[in-house]
């Protein structure tokens, strides 16, 4: 993942089959123009609405970074394809929580986050 579209140019002349994406640091207008085979966003910018406009033009947006396990359940259930975090253990263990929990149970995650509630941290 790079900042700069020469080294993401560099990473897929060397790596082809790596998955490589630009970081969108900035506000910015459309994302799914981008090179890349993802767009990482930061959580504010990850709205289901971007991550809808994306999934329809075959782009995948990763969240950034999201190292708390509330923020990371909160990106999934907006349907984000990847997070970037500097805790990967938390973010292993939220997956393995969300893959326990029934389709309403994830529905309401959804639902909480769509009207803003805040979920309980534990």
């Amino acid at each position: 993942m790079s900042l700069k579209y020469p080294a993401l140019q560099k990473i897929r002349a060397l790596r082809p089959d790596w998955r490589a994406g630009v970081l969108a640091a900035t506000a910015i207008g459309d994302l799914v123009g981008l090179e890349g085979d993802f767009v990482a966003v930061s959580t504010v910018t990850a709205t289901p609405r971007r991550i809808r406009e994306a999934d329809d033009a075959d782009k995948a947006i990763y969240g950034w970074t999201v190292n708390d396990a509330l923020g990371m359940s909160r990106m999934i259930s907006r349907g984000v394809e990847g997070l970037i975090t500097d805790d990967p253990a938390t973010a292993r263990k939220v997956l393995e929580v969300r893959a326990q929990l029934s389709a309403p149970e994830r529905l309401l995650l959804s639902l909480a986050d769509i009207i803003g509630l805040e979920t309980v941290k534990q």
